[in-house]
């Protein structure tokens, strides 16, 4: 591909039309972190997100996140510590218009990477899994719309990573 060409394609990207079905946004997550006998462990954790709609109802979205705050419980009388290092997740989003608030469900499959601290010794992890959630959107006027979240990030064998998550969008 010759210059002009891959100049032609990156400034046809930002074009008005293909502006107009991208998005970006932000979210606070507090989550929800459980395996086998350890106690729910509820860490924090900040994402950014990049979304193009296909059309009113279909969305897909790429999701970066990081840990914000570790959050600590007892197992076998020992403290277990956990930190969100980060995740990473492609997900599809299906839904339906109805006034100021755009009801939806959504999946995909997410990537997360995490240390455990316990009695001293840290263990990082990184493993991915199917997610699957809902969420409401709330139109506050036709670029800015507020969020809410569940969504499952994580389930695989006795290990499970919720979250819900709180945050706001703009549409160019």
């Amino acid at each position: 591909m010759n210059k002009r060409s891959a100049l032609a394609l990156v400034l046809s990207a930002f074009s008005p039309f293909a502006l107009a079905n991208i998005y970006v946004g932000g979210s606070l997550s507090a989550m929800d972190y459980s395996e086998g006998s350890i106690e729910d462990v509820a860490p924090v954790a900040l994402s950014g997100l990049v979304g193009i709609k296909a059309n009113e109802h279909f969305s897909t979205e790429v999701r970066v996140g990081f840990g914000v705050g570790n959050d600590s419980a007892k197992y076998q009388g020992e403290s277990v510590t956990l930190d969100v290092d980060n995740f990473v997740g492609v997900y599809g989003r299906l839904g339906m218009p109805v006034g100021k608030v755009y009801p939806y469900v959504v999946a995909g499959l997410t990537q997360v990477e995490m240390t455990i601290d316990v009695a001293g010794q840290s263990m990082s992890e990184t493993d991915s899994d199917i997610s699957y959630g809902v969420g409401l959107d709330y139109n506050l006027n036709k670029s800015l719309k507020l969020n809410l979240e569940y969504i499952n990030l994580y389930d695989r064998g006795d290990s499970k990573i919720n979250s819900v998550n709180i945050g706001a969008t703009y549409h160019f």
